[in-house]
C-alpha cells in the first residue's frame, strides 16, 4: 500500500503517546549505549541503519493483507539483534521480519489488550538501502555470534562488563508499523534512523540494562506528536508463543 498513515487501515487504533521519547531523553540512552553495552569490546555504532519509508512499506505489505474491516489486530516489526564479520572487526546486523497480530483478550491486571503472532512474512536484513531476503540458518548464525561477542555492565554501577544472559538481555524487539510510520509522517519524512541505546529499569536490583533501538526521522515539517521526537517503547526478546500487551485508543 503507498503512502500508508497512521493510524492504519482495517487495525485497531493504538495510544502511541508512551512511544515518544523527547530528545533530551534519547540522549541519555544513546550515553548509556555507548557506556554499558558492548560488542567484541568495543562500543555499538549509534546509528545503526537508515531504511526508506518505500522499504518499510514493502515489509509492512506482506502481513497488511490479513486484516479485515472487523478489525481487532495490529501489524508490527520484528527486528533481531544479529552480528557479522568485516575484516578484523565484528559489527551489528539487524534481521526483520513483519508480523500479524490477532487480539486474544483483555488483561486486567494491566489494563493492556493482549495480541498473538498468527502470521509472519519473510526473513530480511538491509543493506545497500534495500531489505535483502534470507534464511532462519543464516539468521541463528548471526544471532550466535552477536550473543557471544554480547558483553554489558548489567546494572550502571556493576564494576565488569559481563556476557550475555539467556532470558534477561534483550536479543530483538517488535515495534508496530503504526508506531513506525507515525513517526516518519509526524515529521513529514520518508527516511527511518535506527539508533542503539540502553533503557536502564528502574526498581529493578538486577540485569537493569537493557539495550534497545531508537527510531528517529529528522524533522522537515512538525505534523504530530512525533514531530522532533524518537520513538520506542518496543517489546523486548520477542517470540512466537507469547502475547504482546498494547494500549489502545
Amino acid at each position: 500500500m503507498s503512502g500508508v498513515n497512521s493510524p492504519l487501515p482495517n487495525e485497531d487504533e493504538l495510544n502511541l503517546v508512551l512511544s515518544v521519547v523527547t530528545v533530551s531523553e534519547a540522549a541519555r540512552a544513546v550515553t548509556d549505549g555507548q557506556n554499558l553495552v558492548r560488542l567484541n569490546n568495543a562500543s555499538f555504532d549509534v546509528d545503526v541503519q537508515t531504511i526508506s519509508k518505500s522499504e518499510l512499506e514493502l515489509l509492512y505489505d506482506e502481513v497488511a493483507g490479513y486484516a479485515t474491516a472487523d478489525k481487532k489486530c495490529l501489524t508490527a516489526l520484528r527486528i533481531n539483534y544479529g552480528a557479522e564479520m568485516i575484516g578484523a572487526d565484528i559489527v551489528m546486523k539487524l534481521y526483520y521480519q513483519p508480523i500479524f497480530l490477532s487480539f486474544s483478550s483483555f488483561d486486567v491486571s494491566t489494563y493492556s489488550y493482549l495480541y498473538n503472532e498468527t502470521q509472519a512474512g519473510s526473513l530480511y536484513y538491509f543493506e545497500n538501502d534495500v531489505f535483502v531476503q534470507t534464511n532462519s540458518v543464516d539468521m541463528k548464525n548471526a544471532m550466535d555470534l552477536f550473543k557471544a561477542n554480547f558483553t554489558a555492565k548489567h546494572t550502571p554501577e556493576a564494576a565488569n562488563f559481563t556476557g550475555f544472559v539467556e532470558g534477561e538481555d534483550v536479543a530483538g524487539i517488535s515495534i508496530p508499523f503504526q508506531t513506525i510510520f507515525a513517526e516518519l509522517n509526524d515529521n513529514d519524512n520518508t527516511e527511518l534512523v535506527l539508533k542503539n541505546g540502553v533503557t536502564v529499569l528502574k526498581n529493578v536490583a538486577a540485569f537493569s540494562v537493557k539495550q534497545i533501538i531508537l527510531f528517529f526521522s529528522t524533522e522537515i515539517n512538525a505534523r504530530g506528536q512525533f514531530a522532533g521526537k524518537f520513538a520506542n517503547r518496543s517489546i523486548w526478546n520477542p517470540s512466537g508463543t507469547m502475547y504482546y500487551g498494547f494500549d489502545l485508543l
